[in-house]
């Protein structure tokens, strides 16, 4: 039955009755005292523990506030529900705060420390955001390529690859993400400049050695211009990594590109090097052309 309006707003009124608040509030003042005397040194202790992990994974200080607010949410769940239950739905916070673009493996991590034990999610590539222009927070695939989808590439172990990506407005990133179809050993991704012609030059970035998982997500701190840049990897390992399903190419303005990208250049790689071993300051010339276009993603930490 659907109740009237006026009946539902004549019992909100007597609900707020300052005498009934005050009643209601003096019975039960012992109990709420207590239940947050129990809850403030919980959840204390449960955010520095947080806190601890999250940054000595170089978390930005940013970041670090969103692993609090989820670690609470997990710990409210915690007192109410047990279980099947419990798992189900601290699963729909990690899948929230992945969404919001947080690293789904260390969310699993921080449910681990309340003895939960939800599944990282793996993003498929076309859950990235694809404005070329966007939002704080979103991850951007370059803009030269015209779709994504689930063709993927093998990749050789020592073997430098080099694949183009496009800003097209100056920002700031926090985030390089990789998406891998299968994972093995580890990878040191970095970033390059260009030289002009569309071919990586100077090293801007060394991301060091990293574990390859499904959804892989390094924290960054870089400015960078308009114009063309490399994402660049080498693995100890022989993963299979997605690629665009089609690029096209670009002819670039003088505010963005002084040249263009053709079509059946995807990018470059060059053997001999390992994860191990620094990124060199520049890219070795001569390296062999490439027609699969890995699939790379920057993180806009602000729009400048």
């Amino acid at each position: 039955m659907v109740r009237e309006a006026s009946r539902r707003e004549k019992k909100y009124e007597a609900k707020v009755d300052a005498e009934v608040l005050r009643a209601q509030t003096t019975a039960l003042k012992p109990l709420m005292v207590k239940g947050q005397r129990d809850y403030f040194p919980a959840v204390t202790s449960l955010e520095e523990r947080v806190k601890r992990l999250v940054e000595a994974k170089g978390v930005s200080t940013l970041e670090v506030r969103d692993y609090l607010n989820y670690s609470r949410e997990l710990f409210k769940l915690t007192r109410k529900f047990e279980g099947i239950t419990l798992s189900s739905e601290a699963q729909l916070k990690v899948n929230k705060w992945v969404d919001r673009g947080l690293n789904g493996e260390t969310l699993v991590e921080v449910a681990y420390l309340l003895g939960v034990t939800p599944t990282a999610p793996q993003v498929p590539p076309t859950y990235i955001c694809l404005r070329p222009l966007s939002r704080v927070g979103d991850w951007l695939y370059s803009p030269h390529i015209t779709s994504v989808g689930n063709l993927t590439v093998g990749l050789t172990a020592g073997y430098l690859y080099a694949t183009p990506h496009v800003v097209l407005r100056k920002a700031r990133f926090n985030g390089l993400g990789l998406t891998y179809y299968s994972t093995t050993g580890t990878v040191r991704p970095g970033l390059y400049s260009d030289n002009g012609d569309a071919y990586p030059s100077a090293l801007l970035l060394d991301c060091g050695s990293k574990s390859v998982v499904g959804e892989l997500k390094v924290t960054i701190d870089l400015t960078l211009d308009p114009g063309l840049y490399w994402v660049v990897l080498v693995h100890s390992g022989a993963p299979t990594i997605y690629q665009s399903v089609s690029f096209i190419t670009m002819v670039g303005s003088p505010t963005v590109l002084s040249h263009t990208i053709t079509a059946n250049v995807g990018g470059y790689y060059k053997s001999g090097y390992s994860p191990t071993n620094p990124l060199p300051a520049i890219y070795p010339s001569s390296a062999s052309t490439m027609y699969q276009n890995i699939l790379s993603y920057l993180k806009v930490a602000e729009n400048l």
